[in-house]
């Protein structure tokens, strides 16, 4: 992973982490090793996606997402549309 990849999967951490406060509490001092597991996880996808599906998360839900649920954004929004 580049460094600029590594940049932004910290930004995407660090935006969940202000978004939900009360349940990322247990993520300082591990913040390195949280933004390591998210980007090992999501690192196959493309990261505009994965960046766009965080902040979709946090306009549309009340809770942290789990890696799962920021890959089903992703396939929602790219899954074909019913005819």
């Amino acid at each position: 992973m580049s460094t600029t990849d590594s940049t932004r999967f910290l930004d995407m951490i660090d935006r969940l982490a202000l978004a939900y406060p009360e349940a990322t509490f247990g993520w300082r001092g591990a913040m390195e090793r949280v933004v390591t597991l998210w980007a090992e996880q999501l690192g196959d996808l493309p990261l505009p996606a994965v960046e766009a599906a965080v902040q979709r998360w946090i306009a549309t839900q009340p809770k942290l997402p789990h890696i799962s649920d920021i890959r089903g954004v992703i396939q929602q929004a790219v899954a074909p549309v019913p005819s």
